[in-house]
């Protein structure tokens, strides 16, 4: 399933559906940044969550996750190409999840010479989709609920 067959939407029921966006011709500026408001967002992966992904037979740690992408990060910079597309195995306890997705950008993360990397997923079929989807809505509800006690 491609970007464009895919309802991103219906996998964020936790976004506000009816906010107000900038429209795509206009420019930012103070008086309207109220008005903006993120497409999408990833959500921080818990220390006792177990997710990893699987790349070219490479393991990476997944940051950060998301509908549309997740983040990984990486000790070596020239092991991922940004604008490639890969075939990726994301692995959430005892799931594997196999999907199509590029990557967007490679930045670095910190002293530790870790470098973060932006994974825009492009293909998955349906029943990835609301595998992935079913994973999101748990570790929303874990992670709000753990972070209001």
């Amino acid at each position: 399933m491609t970007d464009k067959e895919r309802n991103i939407h219906e996998i964020e029921p936790w976004e506000l559906k009816k906010a107000p966006r900038q429209p795509q011709d206009s420019v930012a500026d103070d008086s309207n940044l109220k008005s903006i408001i993120r497409h999408s967002f990833r959500e921080p992966i818990l220390p006792e969550d177990s997710i990893f992904a699987e790349i070219a037979g490479q393991r990476y740690q997944v940051v950060d996750i998301g509908s549309q992408g997740l983040g990984i990060t990486t000790p070596d910079k020239s092991r991922l190409q940004t604008e490639t597309s890969y075939e990726f195995k994301l692995y959430i306890g005892e799931n594997s999840l196999v999907f199509m997705a590029k990557i967007a950008h490679i930045s670095p993360c910190d002293e530790s010479g870790q470098y973060h990397c932006g994974v825009k997923i492009i293909d998955m079929s349906r029943d990835i989709e609301l595998k992935l989807q079913q994973f999101l809505l748990e570790h929303h509800a874990k992670l709000f609920t753990e972070k209001n006690k």
